[in-house]
């Protein structure tokens, strides 16, 4: 008969095994995580996730994800870019659509961006900078960021990034959150204001961008649990 300390050393080495095993083909199966970072202009976000990929490693997807819709939709670069975000004026488009002979519409855009957030998803972990990424469809597991600021805090910092006064920042930022609306609302049919569509809400009036980043990796440490967890 074989001694109880090597019986309970095998098993416990067996089952360490499995557990890798297991680990490795969940890791195969599932894609890896994404971060989507929403933000108002003068709010930090664009900084946070800049950091965030600085600390986690992750590649921060800002115009590169242009790049990438472009090369998945054949359309030219100029097409992509008069949807990205900012609503041109409707001569403006119908120009383009005239001289290029190219339609790429809403339902275009919406389509290709959730073809491209798969595709990050299964090569690996990404930080999603605007483009209402988190009104896709979430087939892959993902932590919907939004960062805000007061107002006040928001004019302050844009004046003093790009040497503006108050009042043209002012201007700036809420022709910034109009634009933001009305693309949410054309492309996703969605309000790029309800809170119920994201999973973390981040004020960075009184936090520092170290502090933001901490409170979103904290937020995927439970992200990652949930995933990963075989009983899940």
């Amino acid at each position: 008969m074989q001694p109880m300390e090597s019986i309970v050393e095998r098993e416990i080495a067996r089952w360490q095994l499995n557990r890798a095993a297991a680990e490795r083909l969940l890791r195969a199966v599932v894609p890896a995580p994404l971060i989507t970072i929403s933000r108002q202009l003068g709010s930090g976000g664009a900084e946070l996730a800049r950091t965030l990929g600085t600390r986690l490693h992750w590649p921060v997807y800002d115009r590169e994800l242009v790049d990438e819709m472009v090369l998945r939709s054949h359309a030219s670069r100029q097409l992509v870019l008069d949807l990205d975000e900012d609503i041109p004026s409707g001569p403006v488009r119908w120009l383009d659509v005239l001289i290029t002979q190219e339609l790429f519409d809403y339902d275009d855009y919406r389509a290709i961006l959730l073809q491209v957030l798969n595709s990050l998803a299964e090569r690996g972990s990404a930080i999603i900078l605007g483009r209402g990424a988190n009104f896709a469809a979430r087939p892959h597991p993902r932590l919907d960021v939004r960062i805000v600021a007061p107002m006040q805090v928001r004019i302050e910092r844009l004046a003093r990034r790009d040497g503006l006064t108050p009042t043209q920042a002012s201007l700036v930022i809420h022709r910034s959150d109009q634009q933001r609306r009305e693309f949410t609302r054309r492309v996703y049919h969605a309000n790029w204001d309800d809170a119920s569509q994201y999973d973390l809400i981040i004020n960075t009036g009184h936090l520092s961008i170290l502090e933001a980043a901490e409170l979103v990796e904290d937020a995927l440490k439970d992200l990652n649990h949930i995933v990963r967890s075989p009983s899940a």
